[in-house]
């Protein structure tokens, strides 16, 4: 089950339509999130929850915490979360951790500072791999097993000569290299 709990997004990145997107921007009511989350929970509470489809779900910030506590609340084992991470604070990933998140996929698509600012428009790459720092970091402090952290590259024209060099990356932040 996708549920886009927010119509909205802090960057505006090249591959995405949300930004050209006609649809009112906003914000699931925590009722309806909530009414959604009782029937999930009522009829499979192993059903893989997704937080994300043409939103930022981090722009809601403690609500979203809020939402996946309830969601671990009435029992749901499988929830993830796609994010561009940018809005992934310290504040906010010890909240997603102590809630015990089972996934977090963060979409990078680069593998430098410049490349990553031309495919996604008003992000900042340094803060970006300071907050993925953070969260790797706290997981393996506290002895997490949850989430599983996840980067994501959509390879394109843009970026397609930095994926190799995207791999070092991911070794440098101590990801195991699965295809």
């Amino acid at each position: 089950v996708i549920l886009e709990v927010i119509a909205g997004c802090n960057l505006n990145c090249i591959m995405c339509p949300q930004g050209d997107m006609d649809r009112e921007k906003g914000e699931m009511k925590f009722s309806t999130f909530k009414k959604i989350v009782d029937q999930i929970s009522e009829d499979d509470k192993n059903t893989n929850v997704w937080l994300a489809i043409m939103g930022e779900p981090l722009l809601l910030g403690d609500k979203f915490v809020d939402m996946i506590a309830y969601a671990k609340n009435k029992g749901l084992t499988n929830i993830h979360l796609n994010t561009n991470g940018c809005l992934l604070t310290p504040y906010i990933s010890d909240r997603i951790i102590e809630n015990g998140i089972e996934e977090v996929i963060i979409g990078i698509d680069a593998y430098t500072k410049e490349t990553y600012e031309k495919i996604r428009l008003q992000g900042d790459f340094d803060e970006l791999i300071d907050n993925i720092d953070y969260i790797i970091n706290k997981k393996n402090e506290l002895e997490k097993d949850k989430p599983k952290i996840i980067i994501q590259f959509i390879v394109m024209d843009e970026n397609e000569n930095e994926l190799e060099d995207f791999k070092k990356l991911l070794v440098y932040l101590e990801f195991d290299l699965k295809k």
